[in-house]
């Protein structure tokens, strides 16, 4: 995935995975793209999550951010329990149309905003996955038929929306079909820039990395609960450094502690829980001849809960993070957003969102379980939970109203 990248960059585009853009009827999305296609997509959309650019786009989330909060502090006055993965869907999706199409959609607020519900509908089809299991080789040869695994009319929605607020970085690289020269498993395209199709798919792909985020912060929130020393310490980190200003792009990148409580909860529960690559020349890795044409399946989950790199794997421990702790390791023993030239474009946009949500809330509350909280919480054989994870905030006496110490 690092050092014998050039041998291993391309992805099987035969495969339908279960967490695949291929589910949703298209394909030729970056993760899909192979050889100097993907060289070319890639350079065009990496500038989109500059250091300058997400700065800006952090701003962009404060009005989600406020949203987000007053819905916790009416919980917490009422004594009443939070589905937190679905209050975290709808704040991730939320903030990917603030940040990255400009638009202020609000399903927060909104229980029935259209956007949040075509996404649910979509992803009915996901949470379909054990019973997809048995059928991924006939959707396979459906799809080469133009089977469309999910809602037409869901993925349509998402396609006109996007038609008409995409990224001004991406429209102004766009060109007309007429400038094509170049042709990758049967797509045409162009150095010169990008097609409109294009485009649309890249921005879809964006769209639907809010079910990773949304899960992510669940895990966190639930983490925090059942470790309250581990919240406590982490609420005095952030009173350190934050204090009582707005948790921005620069004072969350000084929060060490959220770092490791975040990656912790990262390894302990992958989203991803495997990553592949095909061979494209006949390679040896280390004293393994790999053939080309092979296709490679990286298992995340198993590597991150491997005891001989990670004792007591089942145990939740932000210490085995620590710079201490993490002298020496290999850096492959821990990949949620995989590794070298095709890991997450959107990895540092993902962890902004999750670390300043995470910090904005605990300036005011704390989580705590409620008798509606699974402990242990118990998952399937796709590492999901098997019951919606649900727990209560608390308000922090210590902190100040929202608005006033926003000041939005």
């Amino acid at each position: 995935m690092t050092k014998k990248s050039s041998s291993f960059i391309n992805k099987n585009e035969n495969n339908l995975r279960l967490d695949d853009s291929s589910i949703f009827g298209i394909d030729n999305v970056l993760s899909k793209l192979s050889g100097d296609h993907w060289k070319h997509v890639r350079s065009l959309l990496t500038p989109t999550f500059s250091t300058g650019k997400l700065r800006k786009m952090n701003s962009l989330m404060e009005p989600s951010i406020k949203n987000l909060l007053e819905i916790l502090g009416e919980r917490a006055k009422k004594d009443q329990p939070v589905d937190m993965n679905e209050l975290f869907a709808r704040f991730s999706l939320d903030t990917i149309f603030s940040t990255m199409f400009g638009l202020q959609i609000n399903s927060l607020k909104n229980a029935n905003e259209s956007i949040f519900m075509h996404a649910k509908q979509l992803f009915k089809t996901m949470q379909q996955k054990p019973r997809w299991m048995y059928l991924l080789g006939l959707l396979s040869l459906l799809k080469h038929f133009g089977y469309r695994t999910a809602p037409k009319e869901s993925v349509d929605y998402f396609m006109d929306l996007i038609n008409e607020d995409f990224l001004q970085l991406m429209v102004r690289a766009k060109i007309d079909d007429s400038e094509t020269d170049r042709e990758t498993r049967g797509f045409k395209w162009s150095k010169k820039g990008l097609l409109l199709e294009e485009i649309l798919v890249q921005a879809f792909l964006f769209i639907f990395g809010f079910e990773n985020i949304s899960n992510t912060m669940t895990y966190v929130a639930y983490c925090l609960a059942v470790h309250p020393d581990v919240q406590e310490k982490l609420i005095k980190e952030i009173d350190g450094t934050v204090g009582d200003h707005k948790v921005s792009y620069d004072n969350i990148n000084e929060l060490k502690y959220m770092d490791m409580v975040v990656n912790e909860c990262g390894r302990l529960h992958a989203v991803i829980f495997r990553h592949e690559r095909l061979c494209n020349e006949t390679t040896a890795v280390g004293d393994f001849v790999i053939q080309k044409g092979w296709d490679i399946l990286v298992p995340v989950l198993a590597i991150h809960m491997d005891p001989d790199i990670w004792p007591e794997p089942e145990k939740f421990n932000p210490e085995r993070f620590s710079a201490e702790n993490s002298r020496g390791r290999h850096p492959s023993s821990y990949m949620p957003f995989g590794m070298g030239p095709r890991n997450c474009i959107a990895k540092r946009l993902a962890l902004v969102k999750i670390k300043t949500a995470i910090a904005s809330i605990l300036q005011h509350f704390r989580f705590t379980p409620c008798v509606e909280t699974q402990i242990p919480l118990i998952k399937n054989q796709l590492n999901q939970p098997t019951l919606p994870i649900k727990l209560k905030v608390e308000k922090r006496h210590d902190s100040k109203e929202v608005p006033e110490l926003l000041d939005y």
